[in-house]
């Protein structure tokens, strides 16, 4: 009545399943290895009101945590963000964690006048 399934046919499952399992895997890794490719923190010599300056890691702020920008730095925004978010947009959570954690980065200190 019905022909039976081949070794063949197994294996062609088998492949499929496979590649099914590495989409998946690479889709819900990726987010997480995508968090590490954002901003990164940078050490700067910042200046200080009553003496030398000193060496400080000056970390990336986003949109969450917009209380933790160093007045003293100026922060550009990080393209690598922008586009990982737009990558996984999809998945609505990545650029939720990139551009709330991770938007902007520090790129250099501010020019400080004495008062």
């Amino acid at each position: 009545m019905f022909p039976s399934k081949t070794s063949h046919d197994s294996a062609k499952v088998v492949i499929s399943l496979f590649v099914l399992f590495s989409v998946i895997v690479f889709f819900i890794l990726m987010p997480f290895l995508a968090t590490g490719w954002g901003a990164h923190p940078k050490t700067m010599l910042l200046p200080t009101s009553n003496g030398p300056s000193k060496t400080e890691v000056v970390k990336p702020y986003g949109l969450f945590d917009m209380k933790n920008a160093n007045p003293k730095v100026v922060y550009k925004v990080s393209t690598r963000v922008i586009i990982w978010s737009i990558i996984y947009s999809e998945t609505i959570f990545v650029p939720v964690i990139l551009l709330g954690k991770y938007l902007y980065e520090p790129a250099q200190v501010k020019e400080w006048q004495q008062s």
